[in-house]
């Protein structure tokens, strides 16, 4: 019984190995990732924002760091990402449904680059992207080709939560919740305009 427990468990640690060998899509050498969660002292959105301003600037002026990025949910994190119907602007919708539901996440202007994630076609997110300024995405290719196959998806228009949202850039496909997943529909948007409380 023991053998076959200690076979099991090293052909479990082979073969995440192995995916991890394979590639996730983003690099995994000299990133440090940390968690903070200000609603544990009780902060109000605008004390957040200010936690994260400060935190951020602070952090760009440690020796050694090139880039800082904020998300609200690291790729093959402990939490599951939060989910977000769209419809997308000009593909024919089945009959038996008015809208598609996607993995998504918010993440500030320094994210792509901090993470490693190429932008494919068009931009990431930048200091413009703010509240009151023109809802934008950022799409993975995985989504942007299952919707317009053939064609250039930026500057397309997705439908979130009844407000038209203009695609701005595609990303690369990573490895979101484990390593061995198929890949699947991926929406970002800016934390600026979606500003986690």
């Amino acid at each position: 019984m023991s053998l076959m427990l200690l076979a099991a468990s090293f052909l479990m640690v082979r073969g995440f190995r192995n995916s991890l060998d394979e590639g996730i899509g983003f690099p995994k050498e000299r990133l440090l990732m940390v968690r903070f969660d200000p609603r544990l002292m009780q902060f109000s959105a605008e004390q957040t924002q200010q936690f994260y301003r400060q935190l951020t600037e602070r952090a760009r002026s440690l020796g050694g760091v090139r880039t800082v990025g904020l998300t609200q949910n690291p790729p093959l994190g402990l939490d599951d990402f939060d989910t977000v119907e769209f419809v997308p602007e000009g593909f024919q919708m089945p009959r038996d449904r008015q809208s598609f539901r996607s993995a998504m996440d918010t993440v500030d202007e320094g994210y792509f680059e901090t993470m490693g994630v190429p932008i494919l076609a068009g931009r990431g997110f930048t200091a413009s992207d703010r509240a009151g300024s023109a809802p934008v995405a950022v799409v993975n290719e995985y989504l942007a080709r299952r919707y317009w196959p053939g064609e250039d998806v930026i500057g397309k228009t997705i439908r979130v939560g009844g407000q038209a949202v203009r695609i701005v850039g595609m990303a690369q496909t990573l490895k979101y919740r484990v390593t061995f997943e198929k890949p699947e529909d991926f929406i970002y948007l800016p934390l600026a305009q979606r500003a986690v409380a």
